[in-house]
């Protein structure tokens, strides 16, 4: 019988291995920026906006339409529409000059594909640091989980063998069995609560990620002295990102826009000129002239100042763009600096702590053999590996603020 269980769990931790997917971070980084939902959905907006910047492009060619007047005769579905008994017209027109408002529309509609592009990167940097945020808490979950389940056995290791004293009377009290009996009870409620958690911040994981649900994730450990922080040097790293950052780049782009409205809203103090191109075809067949070319010509000459107001509304946008994009500068070289400083401390902080986890866990591993031995209490014991649990905890909130310090300073210049 137990040959029998022990092949059905070989064979059970085999499938699992065989179906599991390894993970580990760099990997789901680079799925997330692939594959997340909204960073796909943010993709299609790009488009659409490329789309539109096609259209203003556009407006600058000319445009052909045709009409057709059948009211001559009874509806026939062998019509030809250039047959002398209906009237068919055809017009090209197109701008000449529009004070320069075509052109600033559709340097406008750039700038505007432009910032998308910048705000998916952004995006991409916010999506990242969710999945550092989520991946360290599944891997403190399973690293909880983990020592629940060794203490679980302990426990019933302890049952099992005072249940054996009690039924010998061997001096053990039925209290001492029953008290052993709610702490495996209690465990096993907070083993049960970990595992679930564990369960539903895989299943946000893999949304983020753009994976299944169904895929089951085997999420590796992370290697903290992996990090190299002596490439980083403050003062270049803050001269890129004010150079070429997305988020001053957007703000940058923020600004031209607002230049560029002050340009639309002066459009309106010169006139509109447009060309026309027309030809009848029923006239051409009555031996008319058929043909006809226009030079269509628009100026708005007085409107109580209201395009003069306009110009310094948007000149008005202008200076708070401006002051925008001084704010984002300072925000930017405040945030590396405070990232900078983070990180040089955590990763020290971490250090520490790592060394306070070895101590947690020899000092756990004492416990256990004491208290198998009955050298110490059951609450003496708990309380030796509510330690170690507090002290993984901790372990892996350092790693996760450290991982998010570099990924965000790391990312400022990009």
């Amino acid at each position: 019988m137990k040959k029998r269980f022990l092949i059905l769990a070989l064979m059970t931790i085999t499938s699992l291995n065989v179906f599991s997917k390894d993970l580990n971070l760099e990997e789901a980084l680079k799925i997330a920026e692939n594959e997340n939902p909204e960073i796909r959905r943010e993709r299609i907006t790009l488009d659409i906006k490329k789309l539109e910047e096609r259209k203003k492009k556009k407006a600058f060619l000319p445009k052909v339409s045709i009409s057709v007047d059948g009211s001559d005769t009874a509806y026939d579905d062998n019509l030809n529409p250039f047959d002398k008994s209906a009237g068919v017209e055809a017009r090209i027109s197109m701008p000449l000059f529009t004070g320069g408002k075509l052109t600033n529309e559709y340097k406008k509609s750039r700038l505007e594909s432009e910032k998308i592009s910048l705000t998916n990167i952004l995006l991409k940097y916010d999506i990242r640091k969710d999945v550092i945020e989520k991946y360290f808490e599944v891997l403190n979950l399973k690293k909880q989980a983990d020592i629940l389940l060794g203490v679980n056995n302990t426990l019933n290791k302890q049952r099992e063998r005072l249940e054996k004293l009690y039924s010998s009377n061997k001096l053990v009290k039925k209290s001492d069995v029953l008290r052993v009996k709610s702490d495996i009870l209690g465990n096993e409620v907070t083993l049960l609560g970990v595992n679930q958690q564990a369960e539903i911040k895989t299943y946000e994981l893999q949304i983020l990620l753009g994976i299944s649900m169904d895929e089951p994730l085997n999420i590796e450990e992370f290697d903290y002295t992996a990090l190299d922080l002596n490439k980083f040097f403050l003062d270049g790293d803050i001269a890129k990102a004010l150079d070429e950052g997305s988020r001053v780049k957007k703000s940058e782009i923020d600004l031209k826009k607002s230049e560029i409205d002050v340009n639309i809203a002066r459009a309106a103090y010169y006139p509109k000129v447009g060309l026309g191109f027309e030809k009848n075809f029923k006239r051409d067949s009555d031996g008319l002239d058929s043909y006809r070319i226009a030079v269509g010509f628009n100026w708005n000459i007085f409107s109580w100042g209201a395009d003069m107001d306009t110009v310094a509304q948007n000149q008005y946008r202008v200076d708070q763009a401006a002051i925008d994009l001084r704010k984002m500068k300072d925000e930017v070289v405040l945030e590396l600096k405070e990232k900078y400083s983070n990180m040089m401390t955590l990763s020290r902080q971490v250090e520490a702590q790592n060394i306070k986890v070895e101590i947690a866990d020899e000092n756990a591993m004492i416990d256990t053999l004491r208290y198998n031995n009955s050298l110490m209490s059951s609450f003496e014991y708990l309380d030796s590996i509510d330690k170690l649990r507090a002290a993984e905890e901790d372990y892996y909130t350092l790693q996760r603020e450290l991982m998010l310090a570099v990924d965000t300073y790391e990312n400022a210049w990009r």
